[in-house]
């Protein structure tokens, strides 16, 4: 039986993916305060289960990219992070980093928080993707961990009890999670080379058992293509028909669309979320 995801909520659905990540640091309380400001209705962000067993908020699973070591007050230099992975190091060898400066100077001190803090601090109005990192099949542990969070939180915090989802691009992550949660699920997808290719097409929906499709555009035939710019590794050679998005027992939610032409062009076929790095830019389309 599919679950019902985000009852209550107005459809479209829009998300900041990331937080507002196009203005600050992603993953980080001031890109989900920024968010929060500017009215955005919902949040995606990205979890790994570090050594300690805390679950932390950050995309890659590596600091080379955003990270850089904690420097004086004083001191402008910037020290790039050693390619350090979350899954080992604690969570106090996590706090040595400095996940905002890499963006831009003003942002420096921001840390790696744990979900736990991050729920928290979200306005309980709002609706949350959670996307679970994790490339191992034996991933039992942080599909646990994140369903005990998420229950914590509603707990504490009983609001909205519906504005959670849970996603991965690994499906056995989310068919663990469901046995911990009734929480609704999505499979993440695209036609990469990053992507194995069995999971490709979405197959991971039916190995996990999910609620939700979570696609990439640029797999689909897009005539008003805005973003065509926009660097792609994609092996889609044929694309995906627009008409097929109706046609799915199961809803469909993209990522990640940045213009207005796009938007509405999966909006008119059917597209029910939109998952965005530019947000702000979206939301006129859902006060229409």
């Amino acid at each position: 039986m599919i679950r019902k995801a985000l009852q209550g909520y107005e459809r479209p659905l829009l998300f900041a993916h990331r937080g507002l990540s196009s203005l600050a640091p992603e993953n980080t309380m001031v890109a989900f305060a920024l968010a929060m400001e500017m009215k955005i209705p919902g949040i995606e962000l990205d979890v790994h289960l570090c050594k300690s067993g805390e679950l932390l908020v950050m995309h890659d699973s590596s600091f080379a990219r955003t990270g850089r070591l904690a420097v004086p007050e004083n001191n402008t230099v910037q020290i790039p992070a050693p390619d350090a992975k979350i899954e080992d190091l604690t969570y106090s060898q996590v706090q040595l980093f400095d996940i905002g400066v890499w963006k831009d100077t003003k942002f420096k001190g921001e840390k790696v928080h744990t979900l736990a803090e991050v729920l928290s601090f979200l306005d309980p109005q709002i609706y949350v993707d959670i996307e679970i990192k994790t490339e191992s099949f034996d991933c039992k542990e942080i599909a646990k961990v994140t369903a005990q969070v998420i229950t914590n939180e509603l707990e504490k915090r009983p609001e909205n009890p519906n504005r959670y989802i849970v996603s991965s691009f690994n499906p056995v992550a989310l068919r663990h999670f469901r046995k911990y949660s009734k929480i609704p699920t999505a499979i993440i997808y695209s036609n990469e080379s990053g992507v194995p290719s069995y999971l490709r097409k979405g197959q991971g929906s039916w190995i996990g058992n999910t609620d939700l499709l979570k696609p990439c555009w640029k797999d689909y035939d897009i005539a008003n293509n805005a973003e065509t710019s926009i660097d792609s590794n994609s092996l889609q050679k044929n694309k995906i028909s627009l008409t097929k998005i109706k046609k799915r027992s199961k809803k469909s939610w993209f990522w990640t669309i940045d213009t207005k032409e796009t938007a509405l062009e999966l909006l008119e076929y059917g597209a029910e979320a939109l998952i965005s790095n530019r947000p702000q830019d979206l939301l006129p389309l859902l006060q229409k």
